[in-house]
Parts: C-alpha cells; sequence; structure tokens
C-alpha cells in the first residue's frame, strides 16, 4: 500500500502546506498515460486522499510535487527531494522557477 499511517502522512501534509494550495504529481508512468494504467491511477487517487482537501493535479507546474513510483524514483528537473515519505513516495520541492 501506498500509505501505510494516514494520520501521520495527513498531518505532515496539512504542517508543509497551505491547505488551499494545489500540489503537482509525478511517477515513472508518462504524464500523458499516468490514467491509462491502473497502478497508476491508484497512486495518484492514494495521494489524492492522502493530502485532501489540498488537489493533486498531474503536472509539475506546481511549486510542490508528490513523487510515487513503482520502479526507481527520479526527481524531476528543478526539484529538490524536502521528505522521503516511503520506499516509493516522496515530496519535492521547485529550487527555481
Amino acid at each position: 500500500m501506498l500509505f501505510v499511517d494516514y494520520i501521520k502522512q495527513n498531518s505532515f501534509y496539512t504542517q508543509v502546506f497551505d491547505i488551499r494550495q494545489a500540489l503537482g504529481f509525478v511517477s515513472d508512468t508518462p504524464e500523458a498515460s499516468v490514467f491509462d494504467i491502473q497502478d497508476s491511477i491508484r497512486d495518484f487517487y492514494l495521494a489524492q486522499y492522502a493530502i485532501a482537501p489540498v488537489v493533486l493535479k498531474n503536472d509539475t507546474d506546481k511549486n510542490y510535487v508528490i513523487g510515487t513510483y513503482q520502479r526507481t524514483p527520479s526527481v524531476p528537473k528543478g526539484f529538490k527531494t524536502v521528505k522521503t515519505i516511503n520506499a516509493k513516495t516522496y515530496l519535492y520541492k521547485r529550487i527555481n522557477k
């Protein structure tokens, strides 16, 4: 399962973000295919559930991005890792805009 301790995860996210700020989403599935592959859909919606009511967008246009990976993690260009949430999930912050 992507997030094991929902209370702990939600507590972390609400401490870091202004609740009205949308977050980006990245994975090892190409952006255009995230909603075509069952594992990717699951990862996206589990991340959205964990951070609700914050809105999760399937892009890297936001200042903060959640990354979930089935294989090898990769920091998106222009971002740095802020937090390793678990072995498959990472929080990134934009380093320049």
